[in-house]
């Protein structure tokens, strides 16, 4: 008595009907709209001695610290918008030459503390959901694949010949 034998599905096919493609999919997508999201208008780079020449000269209208980054995002008197990097020591003397230009400048200071939502979002939810999907994953894998996970003892008799 022959028993038909059941077609083997390809590691291919098992891969793509698991959930590591549908993590990997939304890593993608998480990726591209932060890429996106986080893109802005480009500024004109300055380096610290032409940034101290435009302050001297009375050309710069607005100045913002990045404490964090160390730059100092801001706009020209002409509306060119700017961005320049200072080592973590000179702020006081850059913000002793701002308070000291020959025009007004508007300045600001941003210490940069992300979002609580970005934050737990990072710290939190993200590593649980990807320990969650691996656990899944491998138990699936070690079921055999094809959907049978937490499908324990449900295992289909045999018939076992002498030979």
């Amino acid at each position: 008595m022959s028993h038909p034998r059941k077609r083997q599905e390809s590691p291919f096919r098992r891969i793509f009907r698991g959930p590591v493609i549908y993590l990997l999919v939304v890593l993608a997508g998480l990726w591209v709209f932060l890429l996106f999201a986080t893109r802005g208008p480009q500024a004109r780079t300055l380096s610290l001695p032409q940034f101290e020449q435009q302050l001297s000269a009375g050309h710069v209208r607005t100045a913002t610290f990045l404490e964090r980054d160390q730059r100092i995002l801001g706009q020209l008197q002409d509306g060119t918008a700017y961005e320049t990097t200072y080592p973590s020591l000179y702020q006081p003397n850059l913000t002793h030459d701002i308070l000291q230009a020959p025009n007004a400048v508007n300045l600001k200071t941003n210490a940069q503390k992300g979002s609580l939502l970005f934050s737990a979002l990072i710290n939190v939810i993200l590593p649980v959901a990807l320990v969650a999907g691996l656990i899944l994953f491998f138990m699936n894998q070690m079921q055999g694949g094809g959907g049978r996970v937490m499908s324990f003892g449900k295992a289909k008799p045999r018939i076992v010949s002498k030979d």
